[in-house]
Parts: structure tokens; C-alpha cells; sequence
């Protein structure tokens, strides 16, 4: 019976240590796919669902700087909630098509000093890979004008061939007409 009652009052005592949870729609398994000269978002949900305190989160890039930037250094992620935040990516013109990149981002959650008890900043870093895939941007543009512009040509084309066979569909119809005239005038003659 003093067992259970000790084990109870350590199971009571322990404070659960609870940090934060960082998701994204990309990791290292999952990369994003961007083409030289484009830009996207990626968007990161900070979880800080198991404590009732709020949490300061300082953001860096540790590593693909060269491609990355946080939209925000820090954010305030409230108590039992979801706080999203985004990096920019952007592939300049002249990496090559297939070249691959990681992004490291590092998330540091800062203690809120309050002069008691000891302070711990706990940082959890998360990576996603980046592969370069497709065109630079001016040459999809380039490939859709010069899409828009064959479509545009041959509807004209076909415009044109339908305007020319009503044409000569009307015209046949009045050589018909006149020469069944010309043999019907004929036939009164006699």
C-alpha cells in the first residue's frame, strides 16, 4: 500500500515537460518543387497545444540562406493553439535544372524571464528539401504567348477556310439555279 501511494505522489509531483511541435507540407522526403527564377511560400505550423502558456518562438534560416527567408524573426505562439508562419524561397535564374538545396530552419523557443527558477531555450530545427525542377519563369511565359498565338492562327486559318467553302457552296448553288433556268426557259420553248 506505500508503494502506491508513493508512486502516486511522484506521478503527482512530476511537471510534464511540453514543447513545441513544428509541421510543414515539406521535409527532407517531401521537397519542394520550384523552377529556376520562381518564388514560393512555405508555410510552417508552430503547435503549442499542450501548454496553457504562451510561447516565444525565434525563427532563423541555419542553412539555405542563399534561397530562404523567414517573413518574421520571432512570433508569439499563444497557449493551446496553432500559429502559422511562412519563409520565402526563391531559386535564382541560374541554378540548373535538377539541382537539389536544403533549407534548415531553426525554431528557438525563448523563456519568458521572470527572475525565478532557471531558464531554457529549446530549439528544434526542421529541414526541407528543395529541387529544381522545369523552366525559368521568362520561358514558360515565353511557351504559353506562343501557345495562345498558334491557337489564335489556326482559329483564324479556320475561319478563313469555312468563310471560302460557303463561298463557293453559294456560288455552285446560283450555277445550279441558272442553268436549271436556262433549261426550263428551254423546254417552254417548245
Amino acid at each position: 500500500m506505500s508503494k502506491i501511494i508513493f508512486l502516486l505522489l511522484i506521478i503527482l509531483s512530476v511537471q510534464l515537460v511540453s514543447g513545441l511541435g513544428i509541421v510543414s507540407d515539406y521535409n527532407l522526403n517531401r521537397p519542394l518543387e520550384i523552377a529556376p527564377g520562381e518564388k514560393k511560400e512555405i508555410g510552417f505550423r508552430i503547435q503549442n497545444i499542450n501548454s496553457e502558456e504562451d510561447s516565444r518562438v525565434q525563427i532563423t534560416i541555419k542553412s539555405g540562406k542563399e534561397i530562404a527567408q523567414t517573413q518574421k524573426n520571432e512570433v508569439i505562439v499563444p497557449g493551446k493553439s496553432i500559429k502559422e508562419i511562412f519563409i520565402n524561397v526563391e531559386v535564382p535564374k541560374e541554378i540548373s535544372n535538377g539541382a537539389s538545396r536544403t533549407v534548415t530552419v531553426s525554431f528557438k523557443e525563448v523563456s519568458q524571464q521572470n527572475g525565478e527558477g532557471i531558464s531554457i531555450d529549446l530549439s528544434q530545427d526542421y529541414s526541407i528539401s528543395v529541387l529544381v525542377l522545369g523552366e525559368p519563369k521568362e520561358k514558360k511565359q515565353i511557351y504559353i504567348v506562343l501557345s495562345l498565338l498558334a491557337v489564335f492562327l489556326i482559329l483564324v486559318v479556320s475561319i478563313i477556310i469555312l468563310i471560302v467553302l460557303i463561298a463557293r457552296e453559294k456560288k455552285n448553288n446560283l450555277e445550279n439555279k441558272q442553268i436549271l433556268n436556262n433549261e426550263s426557259s428551254s423546254y417552254n420553248q417548245w
